[in-house]
Formats: structure tokens, sequence, C-alpha cells
């Protein structure tokens, strides 16, 4: 009996008579693949503890530590949004978990803030809005929204009616940030704007929440807010890329 020799495999004509060796089964294939990525997959696991998230701005050459308002003597009990996040603010854009976990921070800590949830996204992400003012107006605040309701239409009013409500009714001021999802500075200011209003223990911050209740929305669209930093951070890289397309 004749045993068959294995199959060889030839090369390419411009490689005239070069054999590239016998033809593996799928059995020795599927071992040598399953070799590989036990290896590949131990070598991870390895690695794992070294690995870092790509920080887009922060570091070396890149790195921003002005602060963003001078002379603002933070409560340090208040944490600051870079506490929160895990990294400074800028550095990479706060998602939105990161930027609600900002927000219950504060109310948690401050008297100054009240956290509402208005509904939800078509993609099921939370809608809240941040009401910072003063103690003393939070707590008036059923009378506060009835004389706004009131000024809302003053024809059915008389002129020193609407007078009265006006000075005695604290203006309201409402800050909506990135509207559309690849506005990306639009979150990371609006942290660092809430976190002065609401950490900021100067005279005249506290004055002005006497006077105003300042309404923040701190992510108009948190669907497409997610979308382009999956995006961007599928992008990013260690190495730069000169190639805009």
């Amino acid at each position: 009996m004749r045993i068959p020799r294995p199959r060889t495999m030839r090369a390419p004509r411009s490689h005239p008579g070069r054999v590239l060796g016998p033809v593996l089964s799928l059995a020795a294939l599927a071992a040598v693949a399953t070799s590989a990525a036990a290896q590949a997959d131990g070598a991870s696991r390895a690695d794992s503890t070294a690995w870092a998230p790509i920080v887009l701005a922060g570091d070396g050459e890149h790195r921003y530590d002005v602060p963003f308002f001078e002379g603002a003597d933070l409560d340090p009990a208040v944490p600051s949004p870079g506490q929160v996040l895990g990294f400074p603010l800028g550095a990479r854009p706060a998602g939105h978990a990161a930027t609600l976990a900002c927000w219950r921070a504060w109310a948690e800590a401050s008297p100054r803030v009240r956290l509402e949830t208005m509904g939800r996204t078509y993609e099921g992400r939370e809608l809240v809005v941040g009401v910072v003012t003063s103690p003393a107006n939070h707590a008036a605040m059923d009378d506060v929204l009835a004389r706004l309701r009131r000024l809302g239409d003053p024809r059915e009013h008389g002129l020193a009616d609407v007078d009265a409500l006006v000075a005695g009714t604290p203006a309201v001021g409402w800050f909506g940030y990135s509207i559309h999802g690849d506005e990306m500075s639009g979150v990371d200011g609006g942290l660092a704007f809430a976190h002065l209003l609401i950490a900021d223990r100067r005279p005249g911050t506290a004055a002005l929440l006497e006077d105003v209740v300042v309404v923040v929305d701190p992510m108009m669209n948190p669907d497409g807010r997610e979308r382009f930093l999956s995006m961007l951070n599928q992008a990013a890289g260690y190495v730069g890329n000169p190639d805009p397309r």
C-alpha cells in the first residue's frame, strides 16, 4: 500500500519552486489559534494593571492649571468636579453619568442645590435640572413659583401690584449646555460654572443667589453627547495622526 505524501502549497510564480510547507489540518489550525488566543489573553491580563485611559488634555504641555475663576473662595466641603470625575475638569469630556454624579454630590453637600428629574431621553437617559439659589429661596420656592405665574400675564393685575411682585420676587436665570452632541465644551464649562455658584463663599456670590434663582440644564442632549464621545474615544490615540480624514 502506498502512503500519500502531505500536500504542499507552492509560492506564487514570482518565486518558482519555493515550498511554503505542508497544509495543516483544520484541527491543527484550531489548536494553533487557541494557543495564540490564550497567550494574548494572558498578556493582556498581565498588562491590565498598567493600562490607563487616553487623556485628551491635562498632561505635559497640554496641562491647564490656571483657575477657572480667579479669586474664588471655594468651600472644600463641596466636592470639585475633578474630585467626582477622577480627572481634572477639561482633561477629558465628562459623560452623562459623570455629569449626573457631580450634580448629585453637590445636591447632597450644599443647601444651595436642588436636583430635579424632568424625564428621560429616547435612549433612556435621565434628564435633570439643577436649581441653585439661596437656602431661603429654596424654602420659599412654592411662593416664588406662584409669584412668577402671576407675572407671566401682568394684564390681570394693576401696575402697582406688578411692581410689588417684581420687587419681591427673585429673578430667574436659565442656562442650558450642549444642545448638540458635538458641542464639547458646553457641558464641561457648565460644571465649572455650577461649582462656582454652589461652592463660592464670597459675600457677592451669596448676595447674588438671594436675588436670582439659577436653573441649570447640565446636558441638553445626553444621547447625542454619548454618541459623539464614543466616536471621539474610538478615534483617540497615544500617537498623533496628522491625517484629518
